[in-house]
């Protein structure tokens, strides 16, 4: 049987927090723990608090990263806080595994992490949770890099490691290491049950255009014009893309979509710098939502993972949403963990935090892609 906890503690003191967190856990979990999810703000001492779960449990598999915002079932939520989910099972093997140094060879690095760590293996896993960095590789190409080391059927997701809107330096975990341009993954095996849900509340206005100039993360050219005389003809001459109106970018021969929320812009060359990868001969809409539509996507995205669930109830919920959500969101950003937590049966704990950027496999286990501005609700059990 799956058995998950959290701990989450508000202090700013590193020892007292991890005394919190550790204590919340050993009230709630009587067993020995296999593995561990760390998220945390960037501002503590993150050295200490991994010295210390390695103390109180020697072995773990344990990953995370530092985050914009933490979310659990004890604290709701909370900035500049730490959150620990520890997972115990009888049935189902836990297995960590890190990229290093991934600024190098994203491709080569975060393949040969998995190949070494699966071919230890009798079988393949049910799923890939990651922690990465984004800020010293292509997030993209990250993403594409754990899904071929994985091959085809392993759901991945996850959120990229955040730094409070500085974009300086971001933190990885793994075991008892604090790391930088890496790709921390923790793989699931055996009768592992998971379901997903990803949805984001932004609504594709005007018409349909084609990309046809970009590079990377950068388009130049929509249907020949600047991408950005491609906004001001919908939002008016004076308008600047920003995270309040993302692109959908249609996935090739179908009408599924992901977005891209607007990073950077240059007057000069009519650029816009997408917070992901825009290819060239997509098509995209400009996007709009309100508040209250962000909020209803999260209860949407998390009904879809329950009404998929293949077990009786889940052992723990996870979710993964975007620093730029809690921007936009403000004041109401606590409702997102609220709505999510009323759907969930009661007593199954909750964990979630703000990235900088989301990971998600889409339906029928297609390629896993980046995500912005997007709520991604994963439950899973082995009931």
């Amino acid at each position: 049987m799956l058995v998950a906890c959290v701990g989450h503690s508000a202090d700013l003191d590193a020892e007292i927090a991890i005394n919190d967190i550790l204590e919340q856990c050993r009230e709630q979990l009587n067993h020995k723990p296999q593995a561990g999810i760390l998220i945390s703000s960037v501002n503590t001492d993150h050295s200490l608090i991994l010295n210390r779960i390695n103390e109180a449990f020697p072995g773990l598999e344990l990953i995370g990263c530092s985050a914009d915002g933490e979310v659990s079932t004890q604290l709701s939520f909370q900035e500049d806080s730490t959150t620990l989910v520890l997972l115990s099972s009888d049935t189902v093997e836990m297995k960590a595994c890190v990229a290093r140094q991934i600024s190098e060879d994203p491709l080569q690095t975060i393949q040969y992490a998995l190949e070494n760590t699966l071919s230890k293996q009798d079988e393949p896993p049910k799923l890939c949770l990651t922690t990465p960095e984004c800020l010293t590789a292509s997030s993209g190409i990250i993403v594409e890099a754990i899904a071929r080391g994985l091959g085809k059927g392993c759901p991945v997701f996850g959120g990229f490691a955040a730094d409070q809107w500085t974009f300086t330096e971001t933190f990885q975990f793994f075991g008892t290491e604090v790391l930088h341009d890496s790709v921390p993954m923790l793989l699931f095996f055996g009768p592992l049950k998971t379901s997903y849900g990803i949805a984001s509340g932004w609504e594709p206005m005007g018409e349909k255009r084609t990309v046809t100039r970009s590079s990377a993360s950068t388009v130049f050219e929509i249907d020949g014009s600047s991408a950005l005389a491609f906004y001001q003809d919908l939002l008016g001459p004076h308008a600047v893309p920003s995270g309040e109106f993302p692109l959908a970018v249609y996935e090739p021969g179908g009408s599924s979509t992901y977005l891209r929320a607007p990073f950077a812009y240059d007057d000069e060359t009519g650029s816009i710098t997408f917070a992901g990868e825009v290819p060239e001969g997509v098509t995209v809409q400009i996007c709009d939502t309100t508040r209250d539509d962000i909020l209803e996507a999260t209860r949407h995205s998390l009904e879809t993972a329950l009404n998929a669930y293949p077990g009786q109830q889940p052992s723990l919920g996870l979710f993964f949403s975007c620093a730029a959500r809690k921007l936009l969101l403000g004041t109401r950003t606590s409702e997102e963990f609220e709505r999510f937590q009323s759907a969930l049966p009661a007593g199954v704990p909750v964990c979630g935090y703000y990235a900088y950027g989301e990971i998600g496999t889409r339906e029928g286990g297609s390629t896993p892609r980046v995500h912005n501005e997007t709520f991604i609700s994963l439950v899973l059990g082995d009931k």
